[in-house]
């Protein structure tokens, strides 16, 4: 792994299609948020937040309008003091610090390392960049790109495909994302509260005990494989 590294938390997102801020939703107690921040700092010490002020972390916020993930890495790779760079959606209730070591390991001579997931998919938002991608960024988002899928092909790509992550993390569980309400029955027993009632503690969409026993139910970085129907990108990278 590279001695110096940081980690990006893409936190600017409108959650549209999700109904209210979903990076507040309590998972087993901790917000999705802070979850992925907790499973980042043990892999770098060097973590930064993107599109809110949070807590005591670094926050950094794109001037204007959020106007796409693409726009928001480029922004943050210009505060990044090191080469190599995690870029993490807030939205991952199970992401596993090993995956973080992997992408880190191998990013050494390439522009990005980037898993595809059991279906095919490419995950650019669980993935690693080097800071020198920077102005490749920054003339996409000129000529009108959004997503960080859309200059993939443009880079020095190193894929992990899954017969590399498989025994890491074997359901896919880390590339699980949170889009609307209904993504979260995917977590089967974990004990949820919707962002609006997180601070009364009082909404539950799910409690200990009450869903099915075959959902992930372990904290942060340490899921159990579970049902893996919403598992291995079958909802697609956090971009709203």
């Amino acid at each position: 792994m590279p001695q110096e590294s940081c980690a990006i938390v893409l936190a600017g997102g409108a959650s549209t299609r999700f109904g209210s801020d979903k990076l507040k939703v309590l998972i087993d107690g901790m917000s999705l948020l802070d979850r992925v921040i907790s499973v980042a700092s043990t892999v770098t010490p060097d973590v930064m937040v993107v599109g809110r002020v949070h807590g005591d972390i670094q926050s950094i916020d794109e001037p204007g309008e959020h106007i796409g993930p693409l726009n928001a890495i480029g922004y943050a790779l210009a505060f990044a003091s090191v080469d190599h760079a995690l870029v993490l959606a807030g939205d991952h209730p199970y992401l596993h610090h090993s995956i973080l070591d992997l992408i880190l390991d191998l990013l050494d001579g390439h522009e990005a390392v980037v898993p595809v997931s059991h279906d095919g998919r490419p995950q650019p938002l669980v993935a690693g960049y080097h800071r020198s991608i920077r102005p490749m960024i920054t003339d996409a988002v000129d000529r009108g790109e959004r997503s960080i899928r859309g200059i993939l092909n443009e880079l020095d790509v190193r894929w992990i495909q899954p017969e590399e992550w498989t025994r890491i993390d074997p359901d896919g569980l880390s590339f699980m994302d949170i889009d609307t309400v209904s993504d979260l029955e995917l977590l089967g027993d974990a004990s949820i509260i919707i962002a609006e009632q997180a601070e009364s503690h009082t909404s539950y969409l799910g409690g200990p005990g009450a869903a099915s026993d075959d959902g992930p139910g372990a904290a942060s970085g340490t899921a159990s494989p579970g049902d893996t129907s919403g598992a291995g990108g079958t909802s697609s990278p956090t971009e709203d």
